[in-house]
């Protein structure tokens, strides 16, 4: 059974209504997010992000209860876009499909979300150490998610690697190039820059080259 993550830390809020008070955390989210993209966490205010949804400080107070609940909140949603269970839904069947297709996605989901992935990595540290706690684990699902693929082709000798959780590490961190040196690419195209990667990734797991 893959892992699943334990819950974000918890972000109270003054609302009885639980659909209504999702509904409004998703508005403040893409809000909040535009804002601190913007403007980086610690230079936006909370009455920045109010006027951008076109709330009152008191309706937004209403919630959350800080602005660092609020980066919780954005930081989780990342994650969501990132789609890890999408990942996961790669085809076991065929090793180098599975693997191909796990990536590949993970390419697609960076490359969509690079503004927000690039926002995650700036303002991680002004997460509280439990929240930073939190979202390590989440990251650690997507090493889970490649490393076991890798192995899975390793065991049927489709693959040679020697340790394929260093491996999915180092292949996530290629990844978000895409979003952390998207100015270094220059003309590129998306679609040449993620064949690429993927083409460096299989051809370290000893994949012969197609024809």
């Amino acid at each position: 059974m893959p892992r699943r993550p334990r819950a974000a830390p918890s972000v109270v809020g003054n609302l009885k209504d639980a659909a209504l008070l999702e509904r409004r955390r998703e508005e403040l989210v893409r809000c909040a997010t535009a804002v601190f993209v913007e403007r980086r966490f610690d230079k936006a205010s909370v009455n920045d992000i109010a006027d951008r949804c076109g709330w009152s400080i008191g309706s937004l107070y209403r919630y959350v209860s800080s602005k660092e609940d609020i980066l919780v909140l954005v930081c989780e949603e990342i994650f969501r876009t990132i789609s890890i269970d999408e990942l996961r839904s790669a085809s076991i069947e065929d090793p180098l499909e599975g693997f191909r297709g796990a990536l590949g996605r993970y390419c697609d989901n960076v490359h969509r979300n690079r503004a927000q992935v690039l926002l995650m990595y700036r303002e991680y540290t002004q997460l509280t150490p439990d929240a930073q706690q939190h979202f390590k684990r989440r990251e650690s699902e997507i090493y889970d998610v490649l490393a076991g693929a890798v192995s899975l082709g390793v065991e049927r000798g489709v693959f040679t690697c020697d340790d394929p959780r260093l491996f999915a590490i180092d292949c996530v961190m290629r990844v978000h190039t895409l979003a952390l040196k998207d100015w270094a690419l220059g003309r590129r195209s998306y679609k040449h820059t993620r064949q690429r990667l993927l083409t460096w990734s299989e051809r370290a797991l000893g994949v012969p080259p197609p024809g």
